[in-house]
């Protein structure tokens, strides 16, 4: 305030000038100065009954008091300019199936829209400790319990039983479910040759006992060996590409593997950018991404 005041007054040179434009006293305007000076220990202005004055080292005050403003003034707008927000880097971690099936996709066609945007991105299947990572968003499957984060519910989890052509075209044809028994199994988050099944179609429950040569925890693996043949799985959704040779089985039907859970999809993200344009326009994208 004080260096605003002397800023107009040293442009003025009227105490009653200054007032009107900071709408106070003239008293006022003059005890301000008075407090400038003090603080200073600089006279600044000479002052008579008629008239104001600056004084030698007013005058260098005066000038390096206006290059500071117009610099402060320009960083500030600087600041608010919408380009400068967007181009501020969204740090996002995510795990490496959602990341390279969802997350980058949305990114690259923001980013084609939105040049000036900058993003980090790190494709992590050991997402523990969130709060001492340096990241504005995490992505990971299970609803979280960190309560210095928001979260926001991004995918449902739900599997289907996948193949490709190529491996449909090695065996004898799939006509009722119980044909599904014989095959070579895959399943997302085993880490068991063999599993328990349940899958249920048209109101009919079918146990089954699937054996495969091939587990993990991670749907990549998997989503590679479905690629080439190797056989039948057990994934989400979400995991397999749009306009792939990849076909879904009994696709009416509804899959759970004994003992195991598999939650939803969620995001994670800093409270301080809870309004943060940045992130909502992520967020736009990638909805965009799952829904598609």
């Amino acid at each position: 305030m004080l260096f605003n005041v002397f800023r107009s007054v040293s442009k003025t040179l009227n105490f009653s000038k200054t007032a009107k434009e900071f709408n106070v006293s003239p008293s006022t305007i003059s005890r301000q100065i008075d407090k400038l000076e003090y603080d200073m220990g600089l006279k600044l202005f000479i002052r008579n009954t008629k008239s104001l004055l600056l004084t030698p080292e007013g005058k260098v005050f005066a000038k390096e008091a206006e290059y500071c403003m117009g610099r402060l003034e320009s960083v500030i707008a600087q600041l608010e300019n919408p380009d400068f927000k967007l181009a501020k880097s969204l740090k996002i971690t995510t795990f490496e199936t959602f990341g390279k099936s969802h997350v980058l996709p949305a990114i690259v066609k923001l980013l084609e829209k939105n040049p000036v945007m900058n993003f980090n991105v790190e494709l992590d299947n050991n997402l523990h400790n969130i709060s001492q990572k340096n990241f504005d968003l995490f992505i990971r499957v299970g609803k979280p319990q960190d309560s210095d984060f928001i979260y926001k519910k991004l995918q449902d989890n739900n599997l289907g039983i996948y193949s490709s052509q190529k491996y449909l075209d090695k065996i004898e044809p799939l006509n009722k479910i119980e044909d599904l028994e014989g095959l070579n199994w895959m399943i997302v988050g085993s880490q068991n040759k063999k599993t328990d099944l349940t899958i249920v179609s048209r109101k009919k429950k079918y146990q089954l006992k699937v054996r495969g040569n091939l587990t993990s925890s991670g749907g990549t693996p998997l989503l590679e060996a479905l690629n080439y043949g190797l056989g039948v799985a057990l994934v989400p959704h979400w995991l397999i590409p749009k306009n792939s040779n990849i076909v879904q089985l009994f696709p009416r039907s509804t899959c759970r593997v004994l003992g195991q859970n598999f939650p939803s999809i969620y995001a994670l993200y800093r409270k301080e950018l809870k309004n943060d344009v940045r992130l909502k326009m992520f967020f736009e994208a990638l909805n965009d991404e799952i829904f598609r």
